[in-house]
């Protein structure tokens, strides 16, 4: 009797151990090293520059995003992987 008792309690807990491993295990897959990168492109008198260009750039990975600016000058790059990134911008007009 006592052996059945112990061979259910280390049944029942390898069984709670499986589960907290299982039940943990997609909270450590979702996480992720990203950021996002939000601005606004303006001329030298504070105007929003429409239709520009905007590059981002992964110096380490060798990788590059491309977006257009909104009207009001607004771009959005919503997910960039964590790392050493350059921005630049190009608008017909500019240098």
């Amino acid at each position: 009797m006592k052996r059945t008792l112990r061979m259910l309690l280390i049944s029942i807990s390898a069984a709670c151990f499986i589960v907290m491993m299982l039940g943990a295990s997609p909270i450590a897959w979702a996480q992720q090293a990203a950021g996002s990168i939000t601005g606004t492109v303006v001329d030298p008198a504070g105007a929003a520059v429409a239709n520009a260009t905007v590059t981002v750039r992964d110096v380490d990975r060798e990788t590059t995003w491309t977006t257009k600016t909104s009207e009001s000058g607004l771009y959005e790059f919503p997910q960039i992987p964590v790392g050493n990134v350059q921005v630049k911008v190009e608008a017909a007009g500019f240098t």
